[in-house]
């Protein structure tokens, strides 16, 4: 999905094993569909690893008490990611 509203309504037809969500989306911040999955008893728990260009604490703590398990910083190394998704997906 490429906006906020185009993932919640992949989520509302679809319970995916895990979600990469990205902060800044052009409609919805991805913390905010964050709170909103965590919300839903269908939803909470599927892990959501955050993906953002920002570094700075706020965004990382905001991702981390709305209910995303883990966060990458933009850019990332693809082994990194495989990692992260790999250990996510096996808990």
């Amino acid at each position: 999905a490429h906006i906020g509203a185009e993932a919640l309504a992949v989520l509302g037809r679809q319970h995916p094993d895990l979600v990469l969500m990205d902060v800044a989306l052009p409609d919805f911040n991805g913390v905010e569909i964050t709170r909103r999955m965590k919300a839903s008893p269908r939803l909470a728990n599927i892990p959501i690893v955050m993906i953002t260009g920002h570094s700075e604490r706020q965004v990382l703590e905001a991702s981390l008490k709305a209910g995303a398990v883990d966060f990458l910083v933009k850019p990332f190394d693809r082994e990194v990611l495989l990692q992260k998704i790999t250990h996510h997906l096996a808990h």
